[in-house]
């Protein structure tokens, strides 16, 4: 399976740094899924990769999208996280237009 990350904004607002869409591929099935509202989140730990989620009355978060393979998981995260790299490398300060 192959991970290709779509639209991509740039928000650093607080731990989340960046939003963006993404799609999974595979060579037998074509384009399998695509799954909006991916975030860059900073933590205490560095950056990570947060699948999207919801608040619930209680106030706290539960995801709407759990990746239960590890080999996808690591491939999203890794696609999702080259791209924020390479896209602050060039781009310290510039909004995206999305």
């Amino acid at each position: 399976m192959q991970v290709a990350v779509g639209r991509f904004r740039f928000i650093d607002k607080g731990a989340l740094k960046a939003a963006c869409s993404i799609t999974i591929t595979s060579e037998t099935y074509g384009d399998i899924m695509d799954i909006n509202g991916v975030k860059v989140l900073d933590g205490s730990n560095g950056l990570f990769v947060s699948m999207p989620a919801e608040k619930g009355n209680d106030q706290k978060y539960y995801a709407l999208v759990f990746i239960k393979n590890k080999g996808l998981k690591d491939a999203i995260d890794k696609a999702v996280l080259e791209h924020y790299e390479q896209a602050t490398a060039g781009v310290a300060t510039s909004k995206s237009p999305f």
